[in-house]
């Protein structure tokens, strides 16, 4: 499981072989651990080394955008690494965003750096997180939730007016498909007493197992160059009224 603690700022991280895989470009079979002969692939590896990559990735993340000089955003993308490879200033151009994601992150690792979005004071903030809460953590969505709402609570108390808008999961490989209909419909029903607007995107790219479309990724999880204008169309009318 992932357990990020905070040490001035950082965070450290226990990733499990599969996303270690994963993240270090191997292939999905190599990934998938239980295929005894991927396994073994995948633990060729070397598996410390590429989690402490990770680690020190998103303390040189946190860190850069913390020395930055104080500045301002109109719209602030906080999350994983859907939102980390959204090329959003090309899908939003007349809008000044910021992109606050890091790959492989959690409602975890999100609550661990919320003090440099908040210095932002967007006016309007997009999340997607959680995924990886049950992909690499292994967790509950009972605990995923808890952290979400901690989340959206801590935002809601620092910036009472910025605009807050949760993007529902999108789907992934089938066996995540239950705990992500679960997570969705927490975000769905606690969005009006949660001060926050939940926008759906999930039945974009899902098939009806639940599993991702492969016409929109290319590892059933990221998304490909449609499906991100896909989403942006959906979401232009949240965060782009009137243009």
């Amino acid at each position: 499981m992932l357990r990020p603690t905070l040490r001035r700022g950082a965070k450290a991280w226990m990733l499990p072989a599969a996303l270690l895989a994963t993240l270090a470009g191997a292939p999905a079979s190599a990934a998938d651990e239980s295929d005894p002969t991927a396994a073994a692939e995948a633990d060729c590896i070397p598996a410390a080394a590429l989690a402490t990559y990770v680690q020190r990735r998103w303390e040189r993340r946190v860190d850069q955008w913390r020395s930055l000089p104080p500045q301002r955003a109109e719209i602030v993308f906080l999350g994983s690494s859907i939102i980390e490879e959204g090329p959003w200033t090309e899908l939003f151009p007349e809008s000044a965003v910021v992109n606050r994601g890091i790959g492989a992150d959690t409602t975890a690792g999100v609550l661990n750096r919320l003090d440099e979005v908040i210095a932002l004071s967007p006016d309007k903030i997009l999340l997607y997180i959680g995924g990886n809460d049950f992909s690499v953590s292994n967790d509950t969505v009972g605990a995923a939730t808890a952290r979400f709402d901690e989340i959206v609570i801590r935002l809601r108390n620092a910036l009472p007016t910025t605009e807050i808008f949760v993007a529902t999961l999108f789907a992934r490989e089938a066996r995540f498909a239950d705990s992500i209909e679960r997570y969705n419909r927490h975000l769905i029903d606690r969005a009006a007493d949660g001060g926050f607007t939940a926008i759906d995107g999930h039945p974009l790219f899902a098939r009806a197992d639940g599993s991702m479309d492969s016409r929109y990724s290319n590892d059933d999880i990221h998304l490909n160059g449609d499906a991100y204008r896909q989403w942006a169309t959906l979401l232009r009318p949240f965060l782009m009224p009137g243009r």
